[in-house]
């Protein structure tokens, strides 16, 4: 699984993938019951975790994976500007390598690459590692410029139809919440043990929190 480069991204964009009306893309049905519906839903799904961590690969390469095979058309992308992907990972959790895109693009081009993605309407759900997966310090306190390119970003998502799970360090510092649709905060209790948290959702159910067993 190589990264794409820019010019074979524009390619990949070219034509949108015809796909059935949706209100929300699976989620692993061990994970499922800590969602307020149960999915996730069109726009902007944030998990926090300590170091961009805290089970989030594994959440996302399964729901890919069921993404997948619910719909025999559909591609799923992945933005990794760290290069952390292990593909023998992705194909132990069902994902389907020849309908993932994995691009690296240089942190300074990852948002722009994001929304261009989102609008497309050619991946029914888009993974963004937001910030550095496994980062030593805590990221940056949030600028405003993020908060923009997040609606920017929501806005893309709703015109493409995708689901984005934005993967965010819970280490930074935040004057407020991004405006996401949904907020989860991953917390590891044990090496099988995950503290699910939901702290926002936009019809204002939070406040849910669950224990879950890792698969």
């Amino acid at each position: 699984m190589l990264p794409l480069r820019l010019e074979q991204l524009r390619e990949k964009l070219r034509a949108p993938l015809a796909r059935s009306e949706r209100v929300t893309l699976p989620a692993p049905p061990w994970f499922a019951r800590a969602l307020p519906d149960e999915g996730f839903p069109i726009g902007i799904t944030e998990l926090s975790a300590t170091r961009a961590l805290g089970g989030a690969t594994l959440i996302i390469s399964q729901s890919m994976a069921l993404q997948q095979r619910r719909e025999a058309e559909s591609c799923c992308a992945w933005l990794d500007p760290e290069g952390t992907l292990h593909a023998p990972g992705l194909l132990q959790q069902g994902v389907e390598l020849t309908r993932l895109l994995v691009v690296q693009p240089p942190r300074e081009r990852l948002q722009a690459i994001a929304v261009r993605v989102a609008r497309s309407g050619a991946v029914a759900m888009l993974a963004i590692d937001f910030h550095p997966v496994g980062g030593k310090r805590a990221p940056a306190p949030a600028r405003q410029a993020d908060e923009r390119w997040v609606r920017r970003l929501q806005l893309a998502c709703e015109e493409g139809s995708t689901a984005a799970l934005l993967v965010t360090d819970a280490r930074a510092q935040q004057s407020a919440s991004l405006p996401v649709a949904l907020k989860l905060e991953l917390e590891h209790l044990s090496p099988q043990r995950l503290r699910v948290t939901v702290r926002k959702e936009r019809t204002g159910r939070v406040g849910q929190s669950m224990e879950l067993e890792l698969p």
